[in-house]
């Protein structure tokens, strides 16, 4: 079920290369190795996938989380001013967790949209697709949304609260 999620979500929309500045693109990003495990749903919602507003020289980061029975998403500019050169885009976010700042890095490659982010704790590898208008990538967010509440819906079936 989570490598259709993952195959749908990645070939719906799809872009081959982020030709020029990075700047009105966003970039929606799944971490295949964890759609190849069978996982807890939570860890799915939070992990699995991040995405990224490109404007006036900083990414906006969106995610999915769940409150309570809820998925919804987050966006967070988070400081994130980005740097390019000719084969990376980079940049640094920093988020106060438990009293304590928590920096990540991420660097996209801009031929193979392969995103790496780098966290003190662990480092993971996405696999992102471009949108090169705002309005689908918001949809690209909703849809997304959407598949992650239905995989959540479909595990409360069997309960009786």
């Amino acid at each position: 079920m989570k490598k259709l999620i993952v195959a749908v979500f990645l070939g719906f929309f799809g872009t081959t290369a982020m030709a020029a500045a990075p700047n009105d693109k966003g970039l929606v990003c799944a971490d295949q190795s964890l759609a190849d495990q069978s996982g807890e749903i939570d860890t799915i919602i939070s992990d699995q996938f991040i995405a990224f507003w490109f404007a006036d020289g900083t990414a906006l980061k969106s995610q999915w989380r769940r409150q309570n029975d809820i998925i919804t998403i987050r966006s967070s500019p988070a400081g994130s001013r980005y740097a390019t050169n000719s084969k990376t885009i980079e940049w640094t976010t920093r988020a106060l967790v438990d009293g304590k700042t928590v920096e990540d890095r991420f660097s996209v490659d801009r031929q193979s949209l392969e995103l790496s982010l780098a966290r003190p704790s662990k480092s993971q590898k996405f696999t992102c697709e471009l949108v090169d208008q705002s309005r689908a990538y918001d949809a690209m967010l909703e849809q997304t949304r959407q598949t992650l509440q239905n995989l959540y819906d479909k595990e409360l079936a069997a309960n009786k609260l």
